[in-house]
């Protein structure tokens, strides 16, 4: 019986033992208990919703704004059309943030009613810092990197609601340049 009780005490000192021990790492290592995604995710998480027009409309809006620290943004007038993003690498200052390394695959500038085609990879540093529990961005606040086909339905809403002739012209040409970028890399 006392070699039985002798290892059950010991089985629950080898248990405390972890739990303990995954506790200290778990805190020492940046990830908080409670907390649900690491930096780089909430940044993929942004880019993936500004990709897909979340960051072109108010309404759309709330899709990034737990992501982020700011509150609102100003009313951006151009935009980056882009193939895609990459998330690079991501690493801790000594401050306590988080800088997450983003490329983004730039194939046009939507300024107003005109469309710059280009191809060049923009290199953007995202700077998080921890509020509460949760990763935000900071820093910083970059104009709207959409695809051409949110770009496409962004436009299209606005041209549910225009009038003047002359300006649906002008955006149904603006919409056709997108469609011809759409596939490009």
């Amino acid at each position: 019986m006392d070699l039985y009780g002798g290892i059950i005490d010991m089985i629950s000192v080898v248990t405390k033992y972890c739990i303990c021990l995954l506790i200290f790492l778990l805190l020492n290592t940046g990830i908080a208990i409670g907390s649900t995604e690491i930096p780089a995710e909430i940044v993929k998480r942004y880019c993936s919703a500004d990709l897909n027009g979340a960051r072109l409309s108010s309404n759309a809006y709330n899709a990034v704004r737990p992501l982020v620290y700011w509150n609102d943004e100003p009313g951006w007038d151009h935009s980056f059309v882009i193939s895609g993003f990459d998330v690079i690498k991501s690493k801790k200052t000594t401050n306590g943030e988080v800088i997450v390394e983003v490329t983004y695959n730039v194939i046009a500038i939507l300024n107003g009613d005109e469309l710059l085609t280009y191809n060049f990879v923009e290199l953007v540093d995202f700077v998080l810092a921890k509020k509460g529990k949760e990763w935000r961005i900071v820093r910083p606040i970059v104009p709207p990197h959409v695809s051409a086909t949110a770009a496409i339905e962004n436009i299209t809403n606005v041209l549910k609601t225009e009038t003047d002739k002359g300006r649906v012209r002008e955006l149904k040409h603006l919409v056709d340049r997108l469609e011809g970028i759409k596939g490009k890399r």
